[in-house]
């Protein structure tokens, strides 16, 4: 398919992909894509497609992190140079995991592990209010602590598990942990 009279569409992808362009090129695919609005439209919904992948894969490290799972070097490093915030939101929620997950070891009862819980639910929605990135990292976080303890044994050893931390039920105005 015949983009301009001048490159194909495929010509101009590879041109655009092309990581050192010469000057020449550089204002050959300028030029192309002020003649060519449909080129300039593909090319632009292409670097926008490329951005979103990226932010996707950032995310999904971040979570990786968050849930006290280790990073490659690679991935590391990945992170620090797409969305260095965000490997540093990922690492404060892991550190709050890790936290909570040493205050659940130490509860005495029942009681005292679900209103642990509760506070640090209670503190991921507050967090969301001004940096939901890092709300959303921590209830990742939050929730992995949760599912790896598989409920807490207290009292007359009945196990609880917390299904769903950061509902709240229509009914009532607390965090539903046991429904």
């Amino acid at each position: 398919m015949k983009i301009s009279t001048n490159m194909s569409y495929a010509e101009a992808l590879n041109l655009h992909n092309k990581v050192n362009k010469t000057t020449e090129e550089q204002d050959k695919l300028w030029n192309e894509r002020a003649n060519n609005q449909a080129l300039d439209r593909a090319l632009y919904l292409n670097d926008l497609s490329k951005v979103y992948e990226e932010q996707f894969k950032a995310e999904n490290l971040a979570k990786k992190l968050a849930k006290g799972e280790s990073l490659t070097k690679e991935e590391r490093a990945y992170l620090e140079k797409v969305n260095p915030q965000l490997l540093k939101d990922a690492e404060k929620a892991k550190q709050e995991a890790e936290n909570l997950k040493n205050q659940l070891k130490n509860a005495k009862d029942k009681q005292t592990a679900q209103k642990l819980i509760e506070q640090a639910s209670f503190q991921a929605n507050a967090v969301a209010k001004y940096n939901k990135q890092y709300a959303d990292l921590l209830k990742e976080a939050i929730s992995k602590v949760c599912s790896d303890e598989q409920g807490y044994k207290h009292d007359n050893d009945k196990t609880n598990t917390i299904d769903n931390l950061f509902v709240r039920d229509s009914n009532e105005s607390s965090v539903d942990f046991y429904s």
